[in-house]
């Protein structure tokens, strides 16, 4: 059975961090440029109207004769230049494993990869599941394990290779010993380490809380919880965008019978939290009664709100779709020493946007464009392009996220210096 801790729910009703040597950030951003929901992307910034849910739902089942083949759920999404990657847990009756896919090229169909991680040993001899990932690391993701077939004692990992309990730099708060499951985790607003949102569990009580790091390894933890609901707190996942935080969770309802859904909340500090009117029932008749563990990402000019719904026994991965309001431009700007330079910039411009290149003084409305040389990358609409052009002094590398009718952002995902 899915070990998505739902009884405990019931039982309520009574410095820059950077993706790589080689990545690059800004000097300076325009105003209207986004660099922190989806760090270390940049889009521009927006509102987004209202999720609606695809009539293709499911979008991802359990495959059979895989590992995988009785659930799939707790979906988490990463994205490139030359992928969309699907990780969830899954499992074929027994203990859950963690596993991904790969979103075909037309963007419609998801193709299963190896598995990545399985229960070992210890604390996570029976369960690994809902990995999320640390903010600019491709390789590192947390996830939550346990030693037996149960609802309580989760506990929470480290995975970049080989498995690790996640470090605490202190003893963790008493309020959630009896487990901490279902992290999210995003940047700083300084820049200068993550907050991990995170579920607690005192007895049969789920609230959300969260700890902080400078390294992503040893967190500290807040000491108790931030946001509670009178049926519970479940899978948060918040993002923020140097204005507000947003939080999407789980909870439970019993208004119209035994049933759970996703809700939202906001804050202007990420520790004092408001709900808002916002939220997600289940209303499909693969979806039962239970809807859990919600997931966004941005990419093909949508937002993609994922999540897993349980009907009898199964559990299964379903999306949302919203569309946006964007600024209609914005700009990331590099100082340059004058000399010979190459750049590559990876990036997704969607028809409707488009990202161009430009060399300009401080303060000079003058501007050339350097040599380009473009290649596609291997998703529709997305491309790597590299740059070559001798800087001359005082010169500012500006490149250009364009929205040309509002509606979508293109989406720069790795800027590097080659030379």
């Amino acid at each position: 059975m899915k070990k998505i801790l739902f009884y405990l729910l019931c039982m309520t009703a009574g410095v820059f961090l950077y993706a790589g040597e080689t990545a690059r950030r800004p000097a300076s951003a325009s105003e209207t440029i986004d660099s922190l929901t989806f760090y270390p992307h940049f889009i521009l910034r927006h509102t987004m109207d209202d999720f609606y849910k695809l009539p293709k739902n499911p979008v991802f089942s359990g495959g059979r004769g895989n590992w995988d083949q009785q659930d799939v759920a707790d979906p988490f999404i990463t994205v490139n230049a030359d992928s969309v990657i699907l990780w969830y847990d899954g499992s074929r009756g027994g203990g859950y494993g963690i596993g991904r896919a790969v979103l075909d090229a037309d963007g419609w169909a998801w193709q299963r990869l190896p598995k990545v991680l399985a229960p070992q040993s210890d604390w996570h001899a029976y369960h690994v599941i809902a990995p999320a990932f640390i903010p600019g690391r491709s390789h590192s993701f947390i996830f939550c394990g346990n030693a037996s077939d149960s609802e309580l004692g989760y506990r929470l990992g480290f995975y970049n290779g080989s498995v690790q309990p996640l470090k605490w730099a202190q003893n963790p708060p008493q309020w959630d010993a009896d487990g901490r499951a279902y992290a999210t985790v995003i940047l700083l607003s300084d820049g200068r380490g993550y907050r991990m949102y995170y579920t607690g569990f005192s007895g049969p009580l789920a609230s959300i809380s969260m700890a902080e790091s400078r390294d992503g390894h040893a967190w500290i933890a807040h000491g108790t919880p931030l946001f509670s609901q009178n049926m519970g707190a479940i899978a948060p996942f918040v993002m923020y965008n140097g204005r507000e935080y947003i939080m999407y969770y789980a909870t439970l309802r019993l208004d119209h019978g035994f049933y759970t859904e996703l809700r939202r909340a906001r804050s202007r500090d990420g520790i004092r939290w408001q709900e808002d009117s916002w939220r997600l029932q289940p209303s499909e008749k693969w979806e039962g009664k239970r809807l859990m563990r919600p997931h966004i990402s941005y990419f093909d000019g949508v937002f993609h709100l994922y999540y897993c719904a349980q009907r009898g026994s199964r559990w299964r991965i379903g999306e949302a779709q919203a569309a946006a309001v964007f600024e209609r431009q914005g700009r990331l700007i590099f100082p340059l020493r004058a000399e010979q330079q190459v750049w590559r910039i990876s990036y997704e411009a969607s028809p409707g946007s488009r990202v161009t290149f430009q060399l300009k003084k401080a303060a000079s409305d003058v501007s050339r464009e350097p040599e380009t040389e473009v290649s596609g990358a291997r998703r529709n609409g997305a491309f790597h392009t590299k740059l070559t052009f001798e800087a001359r002094a005082g010169e500012q590398l500006h490149i250009v996220l364009e929205s040309t009718n509002g509606t979508v952002s293109p989406v720069i995902y790795k800027i590097e210096r080659l030379r």
